[in-house]
């Protein structure tokens, strides 16, 4: 009977365990939409061949935050291999982003959209990093 009851409490620890890793993984990814859409409002329409140098670079500086919004978000959510769990958000970033360049919907050159992908990749992983290493630094100074 004591078996059981092992068991189940493991069963269910692996059930919350797998909710809280699919809720991170959406809840980042949403908040990391949601913030990118919100911080390109100022520069819209935010076109390669339309925007102005110095309006692509300030873009540029602002909305890969949204990335580290989302990494932050996922790493919170899910505190056990934060890395691992916002991979599947990485990848949705440069498959969306290969997607629109093939496919002719984004008008700049492929270096200028690889380097937009990457940095907001770099701002999830940074938002991610973030979130474990500063409560670690607040703890070792107690």
């Amino acid at each position: 009977m004591g078996t059981g009851r092992f068991q189940m409490s493991s069963m269910r620890q692996r059930s919350v365990l797998i909710a809280r890793s699919l809720i991170g993984m959406i809840l980042g990814y949403a908040v990391f939409v949601f913030g990118t859409i919100i911080a390109r409002m100022p520069f819209d329409p935010l076109s390669y061949s339309t925007s102005s140098s110095s309006t692509l670079a300030v873009a540029a500086l602002v909305v890969p935050w949204a990335g580290v919004a989302g990494g932050i978000v996922t790493a919170a959510i899910v505190p056990s291999r934060p890395y691992l769990f916002i991979m599947p958000g990485c990848f949705l970033i440069a498959l969306e982003s290969s997607w629109l360049f093939i496919t002719g919907r984004s008008d700049g050159p492929l270096w200028f959209e690889a380097g937009a992908a990457a940095s907001l990749i770099l701002g999830y992983v940074v938002g991610a990093a973030l979130w474990i290493h500063l409560p670690r630094r607040r703890m070792q100074r107690r």
